[in-house]
């Protein structure tokens, strides 16, 4: 999970959230058509760079043992379970409570991301600009509540919402897949002999926070690692 910075709500949605006046039907998210349905998801598939809000593999996913896509789906920050009926109604349809993530693992394991989130409410959002300092990772790949957080029972809550209530460590194989993402990347620096070399490390973390296109697969281990190396490197002077 990394901060996600929001873009401007699609116009079509937007025209549909406010069709009401012109049809006389109030709009929901359950009655939205399946094109723009797609085309909202697409648009959110994007701003992300094409990772799952929450897990950060790479949305669509291909399932490996029969090729076929996983479907990708959207999610409802505030959920719609604690919206309807309530003022905040619209948020049902507001791009702003959107992102977009991945099958969940759903009827192929322990569940992860929304599926295993359900309704509950979060803590901690990939909406939050201070989520990237708010997690760490360990070389095992396991993400983990940042221990720089100083209350205790900040870090006791969002652990419990990584591991219990999202499921970021187990479902999926995540760690090993974190760990694998962080090995290939070290691979790469160390055959260049370039791990020690400080101006190339900002140029690689560079790259991974500003990517051209599509973001790096459990990109998030990744920059942490980089940040971390980058100061110890700077220390030694």
């Amino acid at each position: 999970m990394i901060y996600i910075v929001k873009k401007h709500e699609p116009r079509e949605l937007t025209e549909y959230r406010e069709s009401e006046s012109s049809t006389g039907v109030r709009p929901t998210y359950d009655s939205m058509s399946s094109d723009l349905h797609e085309y909202v998801l697409s648009k959110l598939v994007e701003e992300q760079g094409g990772l799952c809000a929450y897990c950060m593999c790479r949305i669509p996913e291909t399932d490996k043992k029969t090729g076929s896509t996983l479907k990708c789906t959207i999610e409802h920050i505030e959920p719609q379970s604690l919206t309807r009926g309530t003022e905040n109604l619209k948020k049902e349809l507001e791009y702003s409570n959107f992102l977009a993530v991945c099958s969940g693992n759903e009827n192929r394991g322990a569940l992860c991301c929304d599926k295993s989130r359900g309704n509950k409410k979060l803590f901690l959002t990939p909406l939050n600009p201070e989520c990237n300092h708010l997690i760490q990772y360990s070389l095992s790949g396991k993400i983990q509540a940042a221990e720089t957080i100083p209350d205790k029972e900040d870090r006791k809550e969002l652990d419990y919402e990584l591991n219990d209530i999202l499921n970021l460590n187990d479902g999926k194989d995540l760690k090993a897949k974190r760990k694998s993402a962080l090995d290939g990347m070290l691979s790469v620096l160390q055959k260049q002999h370039k791990d020690q070399d400080v101006e190339e490390c900002r140029r690689k973390l560079r790259e991974l926070e500003t990517p051209r296109g599509q973001k790096v697969e459990y990109v998030g281990i990744l920059i942490f690692w980089l940040k971390k190396h980058i100061q110890h490197l700077e220390s030694r002077g």
